[in-house]
């Protein structure tokens, strides 16, 4: 309840509301769908889990969790543009999540995809206009995900 009164308060109260019924919402199986990514830079210097919500072949929120954090971030979907034309193939897109954080736009994800294939992300500070690259890695990310769907940062390494 905390969040959305702060979300009412910057004006995001529609988008807040639609994030908190995608996230309270039962999941079915036909209506509402998550995609999960995990992403790392090239350096491993930055490991996140990101959480996509997909209603209707809508997209309704995000939440974006630091490796090392306990609290998810939400993220507010933007836009998503063709940027590239493949004879013969899927076309390319860019997909742009926002980051709030204390009802702020901090930063920005942008998600470059083919198909439901992520080829690359980056994500743009706001605060301090850093760029933080986070390719996929052969094997994918998405092999680090555990049993349960949650990125299991400590896969190449073993558990610890």
């Amino acid at each position: 309840m905390m969040m959305i009164n702060m979300w009412k308060k910057t004006g995001l109260s529609v988008v807040a509301a639609s994030l908190s019924f995608a996230l309270c919402a039962p999941v079915y199986a036909n209506d509402t769908s998550v995609d999960v990514h995990c992403f790392a830079s090239p350096d491993d210097s930055t490991a996140l889990e990101l959480r996509l919500y997909l209603e209707s072949e809508v997209w309704v929120g995000g939440l974006v969790l630091y490796r090392g954090a306990e609290d998810f971030i939400p993220l507010v979907f933007e836009r998503e543009e063709k940027i590239e034309d493949v004879p013969g193939g899927p076309g390319k897109y860019r997909a742009t999540w926002l980051e709030v954080v204390n009802g702020e736009v901090s930063g920005k994800f942008e998600l470059y995809t083919q198909r439901a294939e992520v080829y690359d992300a980056v994500y743009l500070s706001r605060t301090s206009g850093e760029r933080v690259d986070l390719s996929v890695p052969t094997p994918p990310r998405e092999t680090w995900l555990d049993l349960n769907g949650v990125c299991d940062w400590w896969a190449e390494e073993g558990a610890p």
